[in-house]
């Protein structure tokens, strides 16, 4: 079966609407629209990951999904590069870094910005969408995380906030 891949352009064009209701938030090294209801949330950072930058958590108090973000810091022996080859190495990796086969499904689109590529995970009870943005200059990580039961609750809210992230 062949569908959009999650949080793209293509993914959103039935939910255009939801960027009317939203607002674009600008933080420290992106931008994005938040949908109604969803928010910065505090995060207890005891956990880091070394291969993420410092990371943003978006959610809706009490909702069942969470949104991170964060600017993945830059290798000078391997700068970021604007390929979909090497955004989907980013999203395949992060697969294999937890012991995990392959993904559920993957893909990649070129935007006027750089590209995106998407990869979609079950990990233990849970469906997780990780997604790279890079420009060439910088490399946005995010990663969508609900239970495997309510995946498909605020896939209309992720889709938005996936397709209005920008680099800067």
């Amino acid at each position: 079966m062949s569908y959009p891949m999650p949080g793209t352009v293509a993914a959103c064009r039935g939910v255009w609407y939801l960027h009317i209701a939203m607002t674009r938030t600008v933080f420290d090294h992106f931008s994005m629209h938040l949908p109604p209801g969803w928010r910065e949330l505090a995060e207890d950072i005891t956990f880091s990951d070394p291969m993420e930058g410092e990371r943003k958590t978006f959610g809706r108090p009490g909702g069942p999904s969470v949104l991170y973000v964060s600017l993945l810091p830059v290798d000078p022996d391997k700068p970021p590069v604007a390929t979909c080859d090497d955004a989907l190495a980013l999203a395949r990796a992060w697969g294999r870094a937890r012991g995990l086969a392959g993904p559920l499904s993957d893909g990649c689109e070129e935007r006027e910005d750089g590209v995106i590529a998407a990869a979609e995970y079950r990990l233990a009870g849970d469906y997780v969408s990780v997604y790279y943005l890079s420009n060439g200059e910088a490399t946005l990580q995010a990663s969508f995380i609900t239970s495997w039961k309510t995946r498909h609750e605020d896939r209309a809210d992720r889709d938005a906030m996936i397709s209005s992230l920008v680099i800067g």
